[in-house]
């Protein structure tokens, strides 16, 4: 049966494209130039097998660990998404630096990375246990089968809310997948996996109209906020 069409993606996760025998992994920096004013920036990028995991820091906002959801390497040439802010940068690796561009909300503006030793390692990140994200998971999951966006989306973070815009959005998104999917039959896999800050609660399931199945996945901080979302159908055979 053909996979389903609709897909939502605003997370952490693993990231497709290790594609040749460049490593990008490790700790750059660089800095965006807004009318004169130094926003700098970091990136932390690691390999898992034939994808990379990767986030990214605006350190004069303090903001930490934003989501990068896609990641590409071609050759030289570098692509990123960052759904949760809506940016995305194209550039070029040369060893020890990557030059480029940053788009985000309609501009385009130069950034260029450079590879560095990372940061000591701050104090232990606080985690939400595993039995709490676990069944915070499967809470956020029934509520947005269930069509209960209002509370889904007040559990969203900030970030996340930006990205979407409004919670009219999401219920419209739900409602696309309850109409092609229908109703969940068999829960076939449920994980939950420590990143970051993040326990990441992952669910695939097979529904009435998509047996090959669907994955849910929830980014979940120690305060139960939803950092992380997608939906999409399963790559699992």
């Amino acid at each position: 049966m053909r996979k389903q069409s609709f897909a939502l993606i605003l997370a952490a996760g693993l990231l497709p494209g290790f594609t040749n025998a460049q490593d990008l992994s490790g700790y750059w920096t660089g800095a965006l130039d807004i009318s004169g004013q130094q926003l700098h920036l970091a990136l932390h990028i690691s390999r898992d097998g034939d994808a990379w995991r990767a986030t990214m820091d605006s350190l004069d906002q303090g903001a930490e660990a934003i989501p990068v959801t896609s990641m590409e390497l071609n050759g030289s040439a570098l692509h990123f998404d960052v759904a949760s802010i809506l940016g995305s940068y194209a550039g070029k690796l040369d060893g020890a630096a990557i030059t480029g561009t940053w788009s985000q909300s309609g501009r385009e503006l130069p950034l260029n990375w450079k590879r560095e030793p990372a940061p000591a390692a701050s104090a232990k990140v606080e985690l939400l246990d595993e039995k709490t994200a676990m069944e915070d998971g499967r809470k956020y999951t029934q509520w947005f089968y269930a069509g209960k966006t209002a509370d889904l989306w007040s559990k969203f973070s900030p970030q996340m809310q930006k990205a979407l815009g409004e919670e009219a959005k999401l219920k419209t998104f739900r409602d696309q997948v309850d109409e092609q999917a229908g109703a969940e039959t068999k829960v076939t896999a449920e994980t939950v996996t420590a990143a970051g800050r993040y326990q990441v609660y992952r669910r695939v399931a097979q529904f009435a109209k998509a047996p090959d199945g669907i994955e849910v996945e929830f980014s979940i901080d120690a305060k139960g906020t939803v950092g992380g979302f997608y939906v999409r159908p399963s790559a699992q055979k």
